[in-house]
């Protein structure tokens, strides 16, 4: 039999499209749709859907040059709603810290973890993915928790 032995592993979390997301989660019709969560005064792309994605939109884009698109494609545009945002980091960051004994954020949706495993030498990758399906289904249950309790 191995002794298990602890062996320090880096992560990075993406939250994919977070400000989509986090828009989404209170309009649940932009579910499916071409979205765009736009900066500070509605000024240019900030985050985008993978439908917005295809159809051309560039991070950072002005929103004046996504005129035809939202006319013709039916790109929808949200304005940032920072504090909902914040709030549903903070919640993503605390299903990581249950999960991580370090973390250490990069951005608004970002985080780098540091991880202490105690695994054998046979262990696989599936364990760790394992892991990260159980994180990401913790962090979204917490914020599905979140819409419902929001006036």
């Amino acid at each position: 039999m191995q002794k298990a032995k602890s062996i320090r592993r880096f992560g990075l979390v993406d939250c994919h499209c977070f400000f989509v997301f986090a828009e989404r989660l209170f309009r649940p019709e932009l579910i499916g749709q071409p979205v765009v969560a736009l900066s500070n005064n509605d000024s240019c792309a900030l985050s985008r859907s993978d439908k917005a994605k295809a159809l051309g939109v560039k991070m950072g884009q002005p929103h004046f040059q996504l005129r035809d698109l939202i006319e013709c494609k039916g790109l929808i545009c949200a304005s940032s709603d920072y504090p909902l945002h914040q709030d549903l980091c903070n919640r993503v960051m605390h299903e990581l810290r249950r999960e991580a004994p370090q973390i250490e954020p990069y951005s608004i949706d970002k985080e780098r973890l540091v991880l202490l495993a105690f695994r054998t030498a046979t262990s696989t990758l599936s364990d760790a993915t394992s892991n990260k399906w159980s994180i990401a289904k913790s962090a979204f249950r917490s914020a599905s928790a979140f819409r419902l309790q929001k006036p």
